[in-house]
């Protein structure tokens, strides 16, 4: 390899080079490769889905500071996941990832809180994306699904149900049952806000 290239013990890749090996889905920490389950075998799809298809995303990563940053982790993930220009709310002084300094930036200098940021990010990407099908809100800790496409995936089960409705992508240990899949939450959702994608009539009514 040249310098700045890595040798890639993926048999589908012969060199890599840092920036390219944090956004491959076939990343691995060991060199023995196994196939990886697609979100399809992990999360059977719903035995219903209603609405019109999803086509086009608003993504918005919250983030605010911590003790230990994972913003890099975060934003790395989500590109592999399929979307490749998520808006940052920065709630606060947080140190963006050089890789990541031409994305789309609000700032607030005095920080609003995870509440009113989260609800301020919703409201500028509707008003700045009306267009946007899903709406998909993260903050900075969540780390997607990155060995196959999660954008197509979802785009083929969106929405659940029989109505377009609020989705999370996490589902909390307080709402764990046996059986993978998509449900509906028959009580009020309490824990676990990390990804939320909302329907474009419901982002607008909230």
């Amino acid at each position: 390899p040249t310098q700045g290239e890595w040798q890639c013990h993926h048999p589908s890749h012969l060199v890599t080079t840092p920036d390219h090996c944090r956004l491959c889905r076939d990343w691995s920490s060991l060199p023995t490769i196994s196939r990886h389950l697609t979100p399809r075998e992990m999360v059977p799809p719903p035995s219903t889905r209603c609405g019109p298809p999803v086509k086009k995303w608003a993504v918005g990563v919250l983030t605010a500071p911590r003790r230990e940053e994972t913003l890099e982790w975060c934003l790395d993930s989500i590109v592999r996941a399929g979307w490749d220009r998520p808006h940052l709310f920065v709630d606060g002084l947080v140190r963006i990832p050089s890789r990541y300094d031409h994305l789309p930036i609000t700032w607030h200098e005095q920080p609003v809180g995870a509440w009113p940021n989260s609800w301020l990010a919703l409201a500028e990407l509707v008003q700045s994306q009306p267009e946007a099908d899903a709406y998909l809100i993260l903050q900075d800790d969540a780390v997607l699904y990155d060995r196959g496409n999660l954008r197509e995936y979802l785009e083929s089960v969106l929405w659940p149900g029989d109505k377009p409705s609020l989705v999370s992508l996490y589902c909390s240990q307080a709402y764990t049952v046996l059986e993978p899949g998509w449900r509906a939450l028959p009580r009020q959702w309490i824990w676990g806000a990390l990804a939320f994608v909302f329907p474009r009539e419901l982002a607008r009514e909230f």
